[in-house]
């Protein structure tokens, strides 16, 4: 995975064929579709004006049997309420970590009805330093007492585990636990290249632990599929059909200029189109605000990126419709006193 991953670059037309996915055939595998995407554009100069309408017939031909295809499928509906907790952003706006768990504790006592917590990728919770990990114990440990994760399944996102040297998203949930960890580092950021400076401090580096194989979880009859920011930039091999996709990000290293809330949005887009453009869901969570959500049908949600930035408490009811289901999203935001937590709650019937 780690060497496919720097040579399978993706494709700027993505961010257009974002815009007409309506109306363009897709197949069930990302990489067949991105191999399809470079081979009509190298193609098209080269055919004469009759291949070109043949070509043109042929396109429309399998898009029209795609969307009949589509519409024969019996629509069916499953529920899943998901908690997403923007980890930077509770501390950017005057969190605290004595103040963190309890106030997530609020939250879900609040929203009751919330059937997973996910955590954005941060380096605030993790075993990196003694620090961290003290913090991210003491959290395990209020965790269990509070017995929460009996009724709320977790899926955290730690700097570290254990012996891991690596971030990985802990999947939590009664006496379940699943890890999965981030296949594809940044190189020189995360992980030490052949140009790296010697100097560097090898601590601050990463490691792909070859004995960890990421798994689909399985919650409740829903098939979740998660990554870790880098990761869904390079296109699945695997058929891309799960309910759920799950995105644990950090763009705040792109944050330089007024264009970052342009670069989250076209992040999601090349993300969605490499890993989840047969999934009903896709949420790309955030560490410092502006998550995105986008829907079976290629779209993102600009009212819940816009909460996700600015609004302090709100309760907002979206439906979203899709060929095979609709999907109804809670987005909540609460603020205890004057510290604004940016907890999501979001309601999908998939």
């Amino acid at each position: 995975m780690a060497f496919y991953a720097k040579i399978v670059p993706l494709n700027p037309l993505i961010l257009l064929y974002y815009r007409f996915n309506d109306l363009f055939y897709s197949t069930p595998y990302p990489i067949i579709n991105l191999f399809l995407l470079y081979l009509s554009v190298a193609a098209l100069p080269l055919l004469n004006i009759r291949l070109i309408f043949i070509y043109f017939f042929i396109f429309c031909f399998l898009s029209f049997a795609q969307k009949i295809y589509s519409s024969t499928k019996s629509i069916h509906q499953q529920k899943i309420k998901v908690g997403v907790v923007q980890v930077g952003l509770y501390y950017q706006l005057g969190g605290n970590t004595t103040n963190f768990f309890p106030d997530l504790l609020k939250f879900l006592r609040k929203n009751n009805d919330v059937d997973m917590v996910v955590f954005s990728e941060n380096t605030v919770y993790g075993f990196k330093n003694q620090f961290n990990k003290k913090i991210t114990q003491k959290m395990i440990s209020d965790l269990k007492a509070s017995n929460a994760h009996q009724r709320h399944a977790f899926i955290f996102n730690f700097f570290g585990f254990n012996d891991i040297n690596n971030i990985v998203s802990v999947y939590y949930y009664k006496d379940n636990l699943l890890i999965n960890q981030k296949k594809a580092l940044i190189p020189f950021v995360e992980q030490q290249w052949f140009f790296s400076d010697k100097h560097d401090n090898t601590y601050e580096y990463l490691s792909i632990r070859k004995d960890i194989v990421n798994q689909h979880i399985n919650h409740n009859g829903i098939n979740i599929k998660t990554y870790i920011c880098y990761d869904v930039l390079f296109p699945e091999t695997h058929k891309s059909d799960n309910g759920l996709v799950i995105v644990q990000s950090n763009y705040k290293l792109l944050d330089k200029n007024d264009m970052y809330n342009r670069i989250i949005k076209n992040g999601s887009i090349l993300g969605w189109f490499a890993v989840a453009t047969n999934s009903l869901a896709y949420i790309n969570i955030q560490n410092h605000g502006g998550t995105v959500l986008i829907r079976k049908n290629g779209k993102i949600d600009y009212n819940i990126f816009t909460t996700s930035l600015k609004k302090h408490f709100l309760s907002l009811m979206y439906k979203l419709y899709t060929s095979l289901s609709m999907i109804s999203c809670i987005c909540v935001v609460s603020a205890y006193s004057d510290m604004i937590n940016h907890l999501f709650a979001w309601n999908i019937d998939q």
